[in-house]
């Protein structure tokens, strides 16, 4: 049935490198000395790491930012704090906290790489980083965590409205000791010489977020998404990671069925870890994914569906020695769980990336956290969203203006208004439908300027508040118009801006 519907609805230390050891050695090549020698010289480090930064956003050296989003219960501003530019800061210390106004959980940006969500009960959620391999010039993997002092890794706040966040970081793609990968190769990165990879993650008042990651490399053209293939150079982006340093266990925060699956049409699989996944997709032709945490929100991943796959993280054998007790593959070792733990649980992969220039390569994810507790509740939710996103409906602009597209990487309409600067007005229709539906839309209106703006839905006025968030994004020359809705549709939609 057709609907509308309007109001309804980190570790701070650094994750262990065995996708590296398994994936950018392989399977085979990782029984060979040079990669045990890599990985166990990554397990070290991370083991310092943690001993110094246990990863709680409540560590005594948390900064302000970490503070500000420590309060219960949840603030009442969507808002961000911290660095408002890219400044080093300590290892372990936070640069970006973001809160929201309507939600028990929040978000932490914590240089070198660590960027996620973080729940109520301090389960830091997060999609890992980039990582590469460069067998001529580095020892080992060379990705994002390695950059341990902060000497490239960088994260702030680009812009900030109430209509949404946008936190940029950027780093290198170093190896243990801080060598950057294919240094040798001219990457056209405008940050130096070899890989170096940008990212932003556009964040909503309802908790989505964009991330789209792009690495500067040289070797673009030749590059595989994850993992070895014959001939190319991996280029990794995301990796499910969850921790905690309370002193519980990883299986006293995630269900053993730690995984749900979707596909484009609602088709869900739950994955269970006991016995531990086979090699291979979980679910083939999913996009889709949420963590089943046990307690609260579940994290979820949205993957573009031109070539998708969902693995599990296999890591190196040794981590599969007391599987039977501690079901997920995570660190430190042992038989037994410590008083924290860090949990590697799977790639979410695009094989396509989103797109391929010769000197960059992008990947989108978008991320969110989800209440609904069924596998039927999770597809009836996300499934939408995921084609509101990757299949948006088509909009017209009716009158005022020109439509300029939809934007994956920023989940939003691009509409630039009409030559009537001194008093602009602009209307939109969209042809929302159950195959293309309207879920949460924001629209970006270039050039508004700094006057008030009025919306109507369907010629009904809509107020600013829980529904409705209307902020402003000024650039050298111009300020954009930043509108934020609340609602679903399946049906036709007409919209008008003055």
């Amino acid at each position: 049935m057709k609907r509308l519907v309007i109001g309804a609805a980190v570790a701070c230390g650094i994750a262990c490198g065995a996708i590296a050891v398994f994936t950018f050695c392989g399977p085979e090549k990782a029984k060979n000395v040079r990669c045990r020698s890599a990985f166990d010289g990554l397990e070290k480090a991370l083991m310092e790491y943690l001993s110094r930064y246990p990863p709680t956003p409540a560590a005594s050296s948390a900064t302000k930012a970490d503070s500000a989003a420590q309060k219960q219960p949840p603030p009442v501003k969507f808002e961000a704090t911290g660095l408002a530019e890219p400044k080093r800061v300590k290892p372990g210390e936070t640069a970006v906290a973001v809160t929201f106004d309507a939600a028990a959980f929040r978000m932490v940006f914590r240089p070198p790489w660590l960027a996620g969500y973080v729940t109520a009960n301090n389960i830091v959620c997060s999609p890992g980083y980039a990582e590469t391999a460069d067998a001529k010039n580095c020892d080992g993997p060379a990705e994002v965590q390695q950059d341990r002092d902060n000497r490239h890794a960088r994260m702030w706040i680009e812009r900030q409205s109430a209509a949404r966040i946008v936190v940029r970081t950027r780093s290198a793609l170093v190896d243990k000791n801080g060598v950057i990968a294919h240094s040798d190769v001219p990457s056209g990165s405008p940050h130096g010489k070899g890989d170096w990879v940008d990212e932003r993650f556009t964040i909503y008042p309802d908790g989505t977020c964009v991330r789209a990651v792009t690495i500067h490399t040289g070797l673009a053209e030749d590059a595989a998404a994850a993992h070895w293939a014959d001939g190319k150079t991996p280029f990794e982006t995301q990796e499910t990671i969850i921790t905690n340093a309370d002193g519980r266990a990883p299986t006293d925060d995630i269900d053993v069925n730690a995984l749900t699956l979707i596909r484009m049409d609602g088709e869900a699989k739950t994955i269970p870890f006991k016995p531990y996944p086979a090699e291979g997709a979980l679910h083939k032709g999913a996009n889709i994914q949420v963590v089943n945490l046990k307690q609260g929100p579940k994290p979820f991943t949205i993957v573009p569906d031109t070539d998708p796959k969902i693995q599990a993280f296999r890591g190196p054998l040794k981590d599969h020695e007391h599987l039977g007790e501690r079901v997920f593959v995570g660190w430190p070792r042992g038989d037994k769980w410590g008083g924290h733990y860090t949990v590697a649980l799977s790639h979410v992969i695009d094989w396509r990336f989103h797109a391929r220039t010769k000197n960059t390569l992008t990947s989108v994810y978008l991320l969110g956290m989800t209440s609904a507790g069924t596998d039927a509740a999770k597809a009836k939710e996300l499934a939408p969203l995921a084609r509101a996103w990757l299949r948006p409906p088509k909009l017209t602009v009716t009158s005022g203006g020109k439509r300029l597209g939809f934007d994956t990487k920023q989940k939003a309409y691009v509409i630039e208004p009409g030559a009537a600067a001194d008093k602009p007005r602009i209307g939109f229709a969209i042809a929302a439908s159950e195959a293309s539906p309207l879920v949460n839309p924001a629209f970006v209106l270039k050039g508004w300027g700094d006057g008030p703006a009025k919306i109507k839905v369907n010629r009904q006025p809509v107020e600013p508040g829980a529904n409705l968030r209307v902020g402003r994004e000024k650039g050298k020359d111009r300020a954009d118009l930043i509108v934020w809705l609340k609602m679903r549709s399946t049906w036709p939609m007409q919209f008008e801006v003055e």
